[in-house]
C-alpha cells in the first residue's frame, strides 16, 4: 500500500496514493463522506498533477503498534479489542465490508487515553477482494501482547478461550465479549441477560378461546360517586377550672444554740449567741426573720474579714503560695533551689545553670533558649532528595523515580524551563501528557499532545519521531514528518509544541 503522512497546520493526515489503474468505489465513498461512522476516521479525496489521493485525518492518534508495545494492560488491550471489532460492525450497517479496511497494525489508529481506535478504510475497487480472516487477525494481536503482571490474567485465557473454540467466528460476540471484560461485567450481568433474550424460542399462541376473550372490547367501568362532605367534628369539652389554695406555711425552725463554745467565740459569731441561719436554710425556710438573720450573719463575716491583724489559716496560706506550682500574674516567681546531680568517685555535684524566667508579659528572647544541636545525616544518604525525574515503571499504568537509572553518563535531556535532566533509560522512551501511557508525563503544558514523541536507540543511535501530535516536533527548528524518524545528536535541540528540551550524550 502507498501510504505517507502530510501535515497542515496543527492536523497530520495518512495519505494514500490511487494507482494509475485504481478506481474509486463510488457507494462506498459516499457513505464514508455523508456519515460520521463509529471508530472509522474520516476520509477527503484530492487531486494533484493528475494524481489522486484520499486523506484520513489522524492528528493526536498513535498507530496500533505503538500503543501496544512494551507492557500491556487490560484497559488499553480490551479497548482497542472491542473499539476494532465494534467499528467493524457499525460500518457493515452502511454496506463497508471488512475487506475495505486496511488491517495492519501501522494503519489503525488509537486513541491514547480511551483506547479508541480509527480504522482506515479504502473505498477502491480491486480486481482481487478477499474477505480477512478476523479469528486469526485478532489472535496475531492478542499472542504478540506482554501483559502486566501485576493485573489478573484471567481476560487473556478468556479471549483466548473464545478465539481458539470451534465452529464459525462471530465478530458481534467477540464485540461484546471484549467490551464486557473491559468494563468488568459479571456473565449474569444484563449483557447476558439481553443475549439469552434474545436466543428464547418464540412463545405459542394462545388458544382460539383466550385470543377471542382478549380481542374483545374492555368493559365500560362507573365512575365511583362523588365523596360526601364529612360532617362537623363535635367541640372539644373544655375542663372546669380548678379553684387555686396557696400552700401551707410552714413555721420558721426555733432558734438552735451553738454546737460549742468555740462556736460562739468565733468572729463572726451573732452577739449573745444569736441565732444564725445559712443561705441554704434561708432559700428552705423563707421569713422575714430568717432573711434578717442572714442578712446580719454576712453583715459580721465582712466585718470580721477587714479587721486588721487577722491570721490567714494555713490551708489557704499554701494554696496561695507561688512556690507551689502556680504562677501569681504581676508577681516575679521565685528562684528555684539548684537542681543537684551526682558526681561520680565521690566528688562534689555540680549544680545545674538556672534559667532566668521570662517576666511577665515580655517578649522571650531566641538567645535565651540556645537550639539543639544539628544532627549528622547518615553515612551514604544525601541531605536531599536529588534529582527525581517521573517515569512509567515496567508495569505499567505506575509512576516512579529513577533518578539513578543509568548512571550520570547515560544519554539524557535537559529540560529548558527547570533544567531537569530526563534519563533515556529504556530502548523505546515516550513523552507525553498522558500518565498512563508516557514513560516521561508533562502536566504542566496543554500544548503538549498526550502521546507526542518517542525516542528510540538502535546501534548506540538515537533517533526521535514524532506520533501524529496535534503541535507537531521539532529538531534544531525543523518540523519533522508524521510517521518518521530522525537522527539526534549531543547538543540537539529538541522542541515538543512550545517545551523545549537539548539532548546530551554524557
Amino acid at each position: 500500500m502507498e501510504f505517507s503522512f502530510e501535515t497542515q497546520g496543527a492536523g497530520t493526515y495518512l495519505v494514500y496514493r490511487l494507482g494509475e489503474d485504481g478506481a474509486l468505489d463510488s457507494p462506498g465513498f459516499g457513505m464514508l463522506t455523508n456519515n460520521r461512522i463509529r471508530g472509522v476516521a474520516p476520509v477527503l479525496f484530492t487531486q494533484r498533477d493528475g494524481n489522486k489521493y484520499l486523506k484520513y485525518n489522524v492528528s493526536a492518534k498513535v498507530p496500533l503498534g505503538k500503543l501496544l508495545t512494551g507492557t500491556v494492560t487490560k484497559k488499553r488491550l480490551l479497548g482497542a479489542l472491542a473499539s476494532i471489532a465494534e467499528a467493524i460492525l457499525e460500518a457493515e450497517e452502511y454496506m463497508l465490508d471488512a475487506s475495505m479496511f486496511a488491517l495492519e497494525r501501522d494503519y489503525i489508529f488509537a486513541d491514547v487515553t480511551t483506547c479508541e481506535a480509527a480504522l482506515i478504510c479504502l473505498p477502491v475497487i480491486a480486481e482481487e477482494s478477499r474477505a480477512p480472516d478476523m479469528r486469526e487477525f485478532f489472535k496475531d494481536i492478542v499472542f504478540g501482547a506482554r501483559y502486566d503482571a501485576s493485573e489478573n490474567g484471567d481476560y487473556v485465557a478468556k479471549i483466548i478461550s473464545f478465539l481458539n473454540g470451534e465452529g464459525a467466528f462471530s465478530l458481534g460476540d467477540f464485540a461484546a465479549l471484549a467490551r464486557r471484560l473491559a468494563e468488568g461485567v459479571p456473565e449474569d450481568g444484563p449483557e447476558s441477560a439481553r443475549r439469552a433474550a434474545a436466543q428464547e424460542l418464540p412463545r405459542e399462541a394462545p388458544p382460539e378461546r383466550e385470543r377471542t376473550r382478549a380481542a374483545e372490547p374492555f368493559p365500560r367501568i362507573a365512575p365511583p360517586p362523588a365523596p360526601t362532605e364529612p360532617p362537623a367534628p363535635p367541640a372539644p369539652e373544655v375542663p372546669p377550672e380548678r379553684e387555686y389554695s396557696p400552700p401551707p406555711a410552714f413555721p420558721a425552725p426555733p432558734p438552735r444554740a451553738p454546737e460549742n463554745a468555740a462556736a460562739a467565740e468565733r468572729p463572726d459569731a451573732p452577739e449573745g449567741g444569736g441565732r444564725e441561719i445559712s443561705l441554704l436554710g434561708l432559700m428552705m425556710h423563707y421569713s422575714k426573720e430568717n432573711k434578717e438573720a442572714y442578712a446580719a450573719r454576712r453583715a459580721r463575716k465582712k466585718a470580721a474579714a477587714e479587721a486588721p491583724g487577722r491570721a490567714v489559716p494555713a490551708k489557704r496560706a499554701a494554696a496561695c503560695d507561688p512556690r507551689e506550682g502556680f504562677a501569681v500574674p504581676g508577681a516575679a516567681a521565685p528562684p528555684r533551689p539548684a537542681a543537684r546531680r551526682e558526681s561520680p568517685e565521690g566528688r562534689a555535684p555540680a549544680a545545674m545553670p538556672e534559667r532566668a524566667a521570662p517576666e511577665s508579659g515580655a517578649r522571650v528572647s531566641a538567645s535565651a533558649y540556645p537550639p539543639a544541636p544539628e544532627r549528622a545525616a547518615p553515612e551514604g544518604r544525601a541531605g536531599n532528595f536529588g534529582e527525581t525525574v517521573v517515569l512509567n515503571s515496567a508495569a505499567g499504568g505506575v509512576t516512579m523515580s529513577l533518578s539513578d537509572g543509568g548512571g550520570e553518563d547515560a544519554p539524557h535531556l535537559i529540560r529548558s524551563r527547570n533544567n531537569e535532566r530526563i534519563k533515556l533509560s529504556k530502548p523505546v522512551f515516550r513523552i507525553g501528557k498522558e500518565r498512563s501511557f508516557a514513560d516521561y508525563f508533562i502536566s504542566d503544558n496543554t500544548a503538549v499532545s498526550r502521546g507526542h514523541a518517542e525516542f528510540t536507540s538502535r546501534g548506540g543511535e538515537y533517533f526521535v519521531s514524532d506520533m501524529n501530535s496535534t503541535n507537531h516536533t521539532y529538531v534544531n527548528d525543523e518540523m519533522l514528518a508524521g510517521g518518521t524518524a530522525a537522527r539526534i545528536r549531543h547538543g540537539d535541540k529538541i522542541r515538543l509544541a512550545d517545551e523545549e528540551f537539548e539532548f546530551r550524550l554524557y
